[in-house]
C-alpha cells in the first residue's frame, strides 16, 4: 500500500495511541458565542467528474479528507491543503475513489477511533455500519435504536461524527420522526433526536434536539425546510450541530447555522416513544455561527487541522445534486482551541475557584 492511503493508515493510527481514554463529557470553557469566523476567502468551488452529490466529510490527518456520496456508496480520498497560518483553502482535489460495499444512500462518515474503521450513516434503511479502509468491504452493522427506523423518507440518518477524546459516536436524523411531531414551518421547529454511542458502539444517551423554523418560500420552490445535516464531535467532549435551512422570498437560498449544544437538565430520551414540548425537555443551544451560503448546499462538516496560532479549522462540503446550477463547494472555517480542547485538571480547578 502506498500513497496518500498508506499516510493516512499510519497518521490515524498514531493519533489515536496518543489520545487518551477518558469516560463522560469534559467540560467546556467560557467562549465568546461569535467564537467561530471564516478564513477570509468565502467558498472554493471543488470539482470531481467521478463523485458528486457530496454529503459527508471526515479528516483523516495531515492534508487527507474522506467524502462521501449518497449516490452509490462511493467515497473520494480528496486532497484539501489549507494554509496553517489563515486558515485558507490552497488546493482542493480528489486523487482516490473506492467503492464501499452496500452503500446506498450515504448521508455522512467517521472514523471510529477504537477500530479505525469508517463508519457511514445510511438514510436508506437507517442503519450505521462500518467498512474496511481502503477496501471498502463492507463489515457488521452497529446496533441502531428501533425508532430510528420510523423516519420520514429521505429525512433520516444524516450525519455523524466520532470523538477521538472518549471515542463515543454522535449520530442524528435530519428532521422529526414520524411519531415525534412535525417537521419545522415557519412558524416553529421540529425537534430530531441525537443518539449517542460509547466507544463499544453501544447506545448509551439520547436527547431531543430543537431545530429551527425556516424562512418559508413563494411560489418558486415548495420545499422550504430546516433540518440537522452535520455533526461536530469535539475532542473535550461537547458538539457541534450544523442546521441546513432553505427557503426565503424571490430567489431562495441555503442558510448554515452552527450550535454548541449543553445536555444539562436535558431528558434522556432513549426509552421515549414520542417526544414532544410536553414531555421532553431539549438540549439547549448556543448560536456560533450562521451564513448564507446561496445555492451551495452544505451538508458535511469536520473538525480539520489545527493552525498555527492554535485553533482549529471546520472544512464544509456542500451537495450539487448533480445540478450544473448547485455548486459542489468547500468552505473553511476558524474555531478556537477554548471549545475545543479539554481542560487540564488545573484549568478546571481554577475555574471552579473563580
Amino acid at each position: 500500500m502506498q500513497g496518500p492511503v498508506a499516510t493516512f493508515t499510519y497518521r490515524l493510527f498514531a493519533i489515536v495511541m496518543l489520545v487518551p481514554a477518558t469516560t463522560g463529557c469534559a467540560q467546556t470553557r467560557p467562549h465568546d458565542p461569535d467564537a467561530i469566523r471564516g478564513s477570509g476567502q468565502g467558498q472554493v468551488h471543488f470539482v470531481s467528474d467521478d463523485i458528486r452529490e457530496l454529503s459527508g466529510i471526515t479528516y483523516l490527518g495531515s492534508d487527507l479528507f474522506a467524502v462521501v456520496s449518497d449516490k452509490g456508496g462511493k467515497i473520494g480520498v480528496a486532497k484539501i491543503k489549507i494554509d496553517r497560518e489563515s486558515g485558507a483553502i490552497l488546493e482542493a482535489s480528489i486523487d482516490q475513489i473506492i467503492e464501499l460495499e452496500g452503500g446506498r444512500d450515504l448521508e455522512g462518515i467517521t472514523i471510529d477511533p477504537s477500530t479505525c474503521l469508517l463508519l457511514t450513516a445510511d438514510e436508506a434503511d437507517q442503519s450505521i455500519d462500518f467498512h474496511h479502509f481502503p477496501s471498502g468491504r463492507h463489515l457488521e452493522p452497529v446496533d441502531v435504536p428501533e425508532v430510528f427506523q420510523k423516519a420520514r423518507s429521505n429525512l433520516g440518518f444524516e450525519s455523524i461524527s466520532a470523538s477521538m477524546w472518549d471515542r463515543s459516536i454522535w449520530a442524528a436524523n435530519e428532521e422529526p420522526l414520524e411519531v415525534d411531531g412535525p417537521r419545522a414551518t415557519q412558524q416553529a421547529g421540529g425537534l430530531v433526536r441525537l443518539q449517542q454511542f460509547n466507544h463499544q458502539l453501544q447506545p448509551i444517551r439520547q436527547f431531543a434536539y430543537p431545530v429551527d423554523p425556516h424562512r418559508g418560500s413563494d411560489n418558486l420552490i415548495q420545499r422550504a425546510q430546516s433540518g440537522v445535516t452535520g455533526l461536530v464531535a469535539l475532542p473535550n467532549g461537547g458538539l457541534i450541530v450544523m442546521e441546513r435551512e432553505l427557503g426565503g422570498s424571490g430567489v431562495p437560498s441555503f442558510r448554515v447555522r452552527l450550535y454548541l449544544i449543553d445536555t444539562t437538565g436535558a431528558t434522556d430520551t432513549s426509552e421515549t416513544d414520542a417526544i414532544t414540548e410536553d414531555n421532553t425537555t431539549p438540549v439547549r443551544k448556543q448560536l456560533l455561527f450562521e451564513s448564507n451560503t446561496g445555492l451551495a448546499n452544505f451538508e458535511g462538516i469536520t473538525l480539520g487541522p489545527q493552525l498555527e496560532n492554535g485553533e482549529y479549522t471546520l472544512v464544509l462540503v456542500s451537495d450539487d445534486g448533480s445540478n450544473q446550477y448547485n455548486p459542489q463547494n468547500l468552505m473553511s472555517l476558524r474555531i478556537p482551541a477554548s471549545l475545543v480542547d479539554p481542560i487540564s485538571p488545573k484549568e478546571s480547578n481554577a475555574s471552579e475557584a473563580d
